[in-house]
């Protein structure tokens, strides 16, 4: 474009010299044209309009070039002068020009003829093989052009500002992007889609989307080819599918707000534009179809790691209900926990609130109970940093001799050296747990804690789908032995989908109502694995040694319960009786008055004498009533808080007072002097008579000031 401007410029000042040339020569028709130099004569001005034209038009080239044109007068040896002069000017332009245009035709291929030699040296440095160096350099070729309209695109971007930024991205997207499936016949959606879009470049074989990260943005492919590849069970990339232009993806995340659950790849350069996840709520509150086109391309997505998650998932036989499209899309529902080793899925105490299945890592599920035989068996073994017994053991704790048992417990490696974890209960059920420290001390389960090895959870198990539905607290501890990740499909989900789904929320309320009506305790080892092993009658006879175990503590806790109400009941009738107040103590017995209504010198409360009082009472000996009275007399004797502030406040106003003193003679003393030097400086007894007149008036004043009153 530059070369056909410079030759249109330079064809207008040949045309413009010519046409002059000839308005010189024309009024005295005396010059000779160069090839009739021999001669000297021409016909040139008996010839048509056409020859006198173009033999112009060759002389004003030649004045351009410094030529001779053969001047027969002084005019027209000024103006050849004048062209000359002008032409060379024209030329060293004209010519520098060209040089400049022709290196800059010429620097793409000379600075990418410099790439591919630094290249080359480099591979050759290398010892690369050929068919490797020629691979290469195929690639660097092909990718060229891509490369560069990339690089230009962005420098582009800098030199114009947002707003036609914005302009430029809807002209190149809005071809590509309207031909998308999701956005067909929906213009205004596609408009105030493209005014949201964000531009990205990808250069070949960058990883645009990693699989398991926090999803940001859902993308729109505009130009090149991307891969999408999935890491199956095995830690194996498999590939998925190719994408073109106009298609979408990175939706899952943002959609479900859930991790990214593929891995996407540009094959070449591409152009992708990123719509982020504000950008797209904004777009669901105004269109919110959405959602629910996007949702329905999930169902064509069926790669291997979807596949294994919803096959180990259908083990619980009352996921199988949900309809199909419904039950492809759990995965995408489901948190994802990232364990470290170590780290407890639950712990006892826990609200049961998921169905989780073990995606990757190992799972230790234990349960903690209370054994002294093999306590002493692990002593007598010889075995270091065991449990120590409590400082002060229960009643029937002490242990006896079991050196006849036959039983090495050396091998058993379900049985952990030391218990980790404890349940904390209480007469109503377990409530908590916590770790076993270094120091003895009686717990809630028992004074020998040993903790039991139940199974070892694998990848691919599914772990407690019907004991989630029991609505109970843990009773287990599930601990990771490496690095897991856990998929938690959580209760909530569960509840919101069976208001959806009527034949699945009939089966959920039918497993529930069971666990509620059965006087058994509910199945505590509640796990399904992909690939069982030979074991099913050893778990079956673990989980009902568990269940003996659990509903033993639970009727224990019913029981110690009991017994505490009978104890206060007791100390309520001793208290009666040994004040001789026998009928007192029949009415207790008779459950007539609550025991609490006793107080200690074995008097009834007035509170529950007074009928009138309204129900809400307390009565004095009620644990709430006594510890406000401790809190008020703390607050209220001679040592109390109130009464010790009220002497700090008084002790500072005291202070303060004596201050003011303070400043107010020191004040009359700066008065006197002040007189005093006034009275040795006057020089008339007119001054004189004046000072002593004010210094009656201050003595008066101060006589008449009231003692409490402060002048400033």
């Amino acid at each position: 474009m530059k070369l056909l401007q410079l030759t249109l410029y330079l064809i207008m000042w040949v045309h413009f010299t010519g046409c002059i040339w000839f308005l010189l020569i024309k009024s005295e028709e005396e010059w000779v044209p160069v090839p009739d130099f021999l001669t000297g004569t021409t016909r040139l001005y008996e010839s048509d309009i056409w020859t006198k034209y173009f033999t112009c038009f060759y002389h004003a080239v030649w004045l351009l070039t410094g030529g001779e044109v053969g001047p027969r007068n002084s005019l027209q040896a000024i103006y050849a002068c004048i062209m000359f002069i002008v032409g060379a000017l024209i030329t060293a332009v004209l010519f520098g020009e060209m040089a400049v245009l022709m290196s800059n035709l010429n620097r793409r291929q000379t600075q990418f003829q410099e790439i591919l030699d630094g290249a080359l040296t480099t591979m050759h440095n290398m010892n690369l093989p050929q068919n490797l160096m020629d691979e290469i350099l195929d690639y660097i070729t092909s990718t060229q052009s891509s490369l560069s309209a990339q690089e230009e695109y962005e420098t582009f971007q800098k030199f114009i500002s947002p707003s036609l930024q914005q302009k430029v991205s809807s002209q190149i997207y809005e071809p590509i992007i309207s031909s998308n499936y999701i956005l067909l016949s929906e213009d205004n959606l596609t408009d105030m889609l493209l005014s949201k879009l964000n531009n990205c470049f990808a250069k070949p074989e960058e990883e645009i989307i990693t699989e398991g990260t926090q999803a940001k943005s859902l993308y729109f492919l505009v130009n090149g080819e991307v891969k999408i590849t999935v890491t199956n069970r095995y830690k194996e990339k498999k590939f998925v599918c190719y994408l073109s232009e106009g298609a979408h993806f990175g939706e899952i995340g943002v959609i479900y707000n859930t991790l990214r659950t593929a891995n996407v790849e540009s094959v070449g350069y591409c152009t992708i534009a990123g719509l982020n996840k504000k950008d797209y709520e904004v777009l669901l509150s105004n269109y919110g179809d959405l959602e629910h086109r996007f949702r329905s391309c999930t169902d064509v997505y069926n790669d291997e790691w979807k596949q294994f998650v919803l096959s180990v998932l259908s083990q619980g036989d009352y996921f199988n209900l949900l309809p199909s499209n419904v039950f492809n899309e759990l995965i995408y529902f489901m948190d994802i926990h990232k364990l470290q080793k170590g780290d407890y899925l639950f712990k006892p105490g826990d609200s049961v609130n998921a169905v989780y299945i073990v995606a990757e890592g190992e799972l230790e599920l234990s349960v903690t109970i209370n054994e002294k035989h093999l306590h002493l068996l692990k002593k007598n073994a010889g075995l270091s940093g065991i449990e120590k017994p409590p400082l002060v053991p229960k009643k029937n704790s002490t242990l006896e001799d079991f050196s006849n048992y036959n039983f090495d417990i050396l091998m058993a490696e379900f049985l952990k050296k030391k218990a980790e974890l404890v349940p904390v209960a209480n007469e109503k059920g377990t409530i908590g747990s916590k770790r076993i420290d270094d120091f003895a001390e009686t717990h809630s389960i028992g004074d020998y804690p040993q903790e039991i090895v139940l199974k070892f959870l694998e990848q691919g198990t599914l772990l407690q789908p019907y004991y989630a539905l029991s609505n109970r607290v843990q009773e287990l501890q599930c601990k990771a032995m490496k690095a897991t990740t856990v998929y938690a499909l959580k209760l909530e989900t569960i509840e919101n989908l069976a208001r959806e789904n009527s034949d699945f929320k009939r089966e959920v309320n039918k497993i529930k109502a069971n666990l509620k009506a059965s006087e058994e305790f509910p199945e505590v080892l509640d796990f399904y694995s992909v690939d069982p092993q030979n074991d099913y009658s050893r778990n079956l006879f673990k989980s009902a040694v568990c269940r003996v175990i659990l509903k033993s503590r639970e009727s224990r806790r019913k029981g110690s319960g009991q017994i505490a109400s009978m104890i206060n009941k007791l100390k309520a009738m001793i208290a009666c009786e040994e004040a001789g107040n026998f009928e007192l103590s029949e009415r207790v017995i008779r459950g007539e008055i609550p025991p609490h209504y006793v107080q200690e010198d074995g008097t009834l409360d007035p509170a529950a004498i007074n009928g009138s009082e309204p129900q809400s009472s307390l009565p004095r000996s009620h644990p709430i009533m006594k510890t406000f009275k401790t809190i008020f007399d703390s607050i209220t004797q001679p040592g109390g808080e109130i009464v010790k502030q009220y002497n700090t406040i008084e002790r500072n106003i005291n202070y303060q007072n004596k201050k003011l003193q303070n400043f107010e003679s020191q004040v009359e003393r700066i008065q006197e002097k002040l007189l005093t030097l006034a009275q040795n400086l006057a020089e008339s007894e007119e001054v004189k008579q004046d000072l002593k007149n004010v210094w009656e008036d201050q003595k008066r004043s101060k006589s008449k000031r009231q003692p409490d009153e402060v002048v400033i």
